[in-house]
């Protein structure tokens, strides 16, 4: 979970993929499938940036393993130095060549595909008290019954706000541009809710695929259920609590999409929706 955790630490993480010509910084519902099916075996990484004592910042860069053994390998990685000296290179604003992508999409919109994809899939198809249940537990912190949920929505889930795949990431992506030395005119901000993420990977000699994603199904498999649980959530007391905590992601969304730097742009001629 990020919440709060640039507050409190001082620190930001993300994913980051790369080739000779682009760097991709992204996130889990930021078509990590897409990017990471168009990269091969190689050069996906899970990266920290400690910005506590900015402009002194420390990198950290720690490989992704998919396939064979991919759990038992990504449990026991460890911080690839050559990798992480090289992406410090680039947040301090040394000579750097390649384009900085950095993926995002409807901040409001993710956090609802994200949670939805958290949702327990045992307790679907599931009836409204029990979706309800599950913000109540994630939001307000509430108790649960019956108490056969409680190891799973007490322990993992209670007042988290954000799951796995619901977590802020543009006041992590603001925080890189305001406290580090990452040159601005290499960078690109592409809203992959609007355009589609193939066009911005094929610049780079990139094909978008899933090759070495996980199955969908388990949250994609019923689209009348993830309407009934969008809806849910839609109308429910939750979505004021979690949109006040959410005003500056919206904010900052804002922000990056009249950017200069934002891909529609640098391409509008050649992007399509």
């Amino acid at each position: 979970m990020n919440f709060n955790s640039l507050e409190k630490n001082g620190r930001v993480d993300f994913q980051c993929s790369f080739t000779n010509d682009v760097i991709i910084i992204y996130n889990s519902k930021l078509g990590s499938r897409f990017i990471d099916g168009s990269m091969g075996e190689e050069q996906k990484y899970h990266v920290v940036i400690d910005l506590s004592k900015a402009p002194n910042i420390q990198v950290q860069a720690r490989p992704i393993y998919y396939g064979k053994d991919s759990a038992k390998k990504n449990s026991t990685a460890v911080n690839c130095e050559e990798t992480s000296k090289f992406l410090k290179s680039v947040f301090v604003g040394k000579s750097n060549k390649r384009d900085v992508i950095f993926v995002y999409r409807d901040p409001w919109e993710k956090y609802k595909s994200g949670i939805y994809q958290d949702y327990p899939s045992r307790l679907k198809p599931s009836h409204l008290w029990k979706v309800l249940k599950y913000f109540d537990t994630l939001i307000l912190e509430e108790q649960t019954e019956p108490r056969e949920f409680d190891t799973y929505f007490n322990r993992d889930i209670k007042g988290a706000i954000f799951t796995g795949h619901s977590q802020r990431i543009l006041i992590t992506y603001k925080a890189i541009l305001n406290k580090t030395n990452i040159d601005i005119n290499r960078c690109k901000f592409f809203n992959m809710g609007i355009y589609e993420l193939k066009n911005a990977l094929e610049m780079y000699g990139l094909v978008a695929g899933e090759k070495h994603s996980k199955n969908r199904s388990s949250w994609t498999e019923n689209k009348n259920f993830r309407e009934f649980f969008y809806d849910t959530f839609e109308s429910s007391r939750h979505r004021k609590v979690v949109k006040k905590i959410m005003k500056e992601e919206m904010e900052l969304y804002k922000w990056f999409e009249s950017h200069n730097r934002n891909f529609t742009n640098l391409h509008k001629a050649t992007i399509k929706k």
